[in-house]
């Protein structure tokens, strides 16, 4: 995300650019979590797909608010995941929620890097 701050404020004007590196660098961090599937507790395993079908609708946006839309959607449904962690096992699972916590504001910092980015 940083690599894609630092060329829109060189090109504000290339929003489109944008919102591609952010979808592409959603679908990196997609792949990180990929690989780290088997240190993910099982309800965490099926983040990555959100993270991955966000990063597809991110880049197939025309509009900034398309793309926030689309990184809202997966934040959503990591929150999800969360809300089942806690439900499930609550003493079990603060572990697991902080990971859950992690990904969800790293989703979240995305968001709001794309409102600024939108001059929202």
């Amino acid at each position: 995300m940083a690599e894609c701050d630092r060329e829109f404020e060189m090109n504000r004007a290339n929003t489109q650019g944008y919102v591609t590196c952010v979808g592409n660098a959603l679908e990196t961090y997609a792949d990180a979590l990929d690989r780290r599937v088997v240190d993910l507790p099982q309800p965490l395993r099926g983040v990555s797909a959100f993270i991955r079908e966000a990063a597809r609708r991110v880049r197939a946006s025309r509009m900034v608010s398309e793309a926030r839309a689309a990184v809202g959607t997966a934040i959503r449904e990591v929150l999800k995941v969360i809300a089942l962690l806690r439900a499930d096992e609550p003493t079990a699972a603060r572990i697991q929620v902080r990971l859950g916590n992690r990904i969800e504001a790293a989703l979240q910092s995305v968001e709001n890097r794309l409102a600024k980015a939108g001059g929202l």
